[in-house]
């Protein structure tokens, strides 16, 4: 009567309970993924789905992903938080040749976080080529005191690297070649920049806290998970602490 056989019948039948337990897999896995990378792509979830045993094409998951309305939402940059005094130091940055090694480059910026009772500060260095945190300071003010902090840390990090240069927005500078960017350009300090966009996007750092020790605890856990989890897709798929372990 509907032109099927009966062996096409129950083939198409197997197919679809067998496609539903896929599917059911995926959503499944996906959902422990995004327990701590709130936003993490399809690109990369297809391979820590096939790390798992799950091999599906990007297409494919791209469609079950969007059929469930899991889909990550793109954000758009909204604020600028440099200073508008004239650059002291030049850009170095643009002139300086392909990045071979960890510690070559290293770039601060600062930027803020809501809650209940005001904004906090958070100031982050990190290493341009294993794009991995490398100091952080969460303060109450703008002071220098937060800057340097995670520069410090930076700078233990990097003890037996060799000299670098310290890019900025504007920023304070430590012992390093300084480096900073021209007034409203912050696409030149794109890393820094990027990091930022991660931790409050991909990683909950953009919610209002009740108060500074619970954006502290926050923050500790999205850099944790930053540095620890989060795969950069070109770079191997490496975490960027094992990038920065290996280098």
């Amino acid at each position: 009567m509907f032109d099927y056989t009966k062996q096409g019948f129950y083939k198409h039948r197997k197919y679809f309970e067998n496609y539903q337990r896929l599917v059911d897999k995926v959503i499944s896995e996906v959902k422990l993924k995004r327990a701590d990378q709130h936003h993490i792509g399809v690109r990369k979830l297809q391979y820590m789905l096939g790390e798992n045993g799950i091999n599906i094409g990007r297409d494919k998951l791209f469609d079950i992903l969007r059929d469930h309305n899991m889909l990550s939402t793109v954000y758009r940059r909204k604020y600028i938080t440099s200073t508008g005094r004239r650059s002291k130091y030049p850009n170095l940055v643009k002139s300086h040749n392909p990045i071979q090694e960890v510690g070559e480059i290293i770039a601060s910026d600062i930027t803020y976080l809501h809650t209940k009772k005001r904004p906090v500060y958070l100031s982050l260095t990190s290493d341009h080529f294993s794009g991995s945190i490398l100091g952080y300071s969460l303060q109450q003010d703008l002071s220098t005191k937060g800057p340097l902090r995670a520069l410090y840390q930076a700078k233990k990090v990097l003890c037996n690297k060799r000299s670098v240069i310290h890019h900025s927005d504007h920023g304070v500078q430590y012992n390093y070649r300084t480096s900073m960017t021209g007034i409203g350009k912050c696409y030149d300090n794109a890393k820094a920049e990027r990091i930022n966009g991660i931790l409050k996007h991909e990683l909950g750092l953009n919610r209002v806290f009740r108060d500074f020790d619970e954006a502290l605890v926050y923050v500790k856990d999205a850099i944790k998970i930053y540095n620890d989890k989060r795969i950069i897709i070109t770079k191997g798929y490496k975490t960027p602490f094992e990038i920065l372990n290996v280098a």
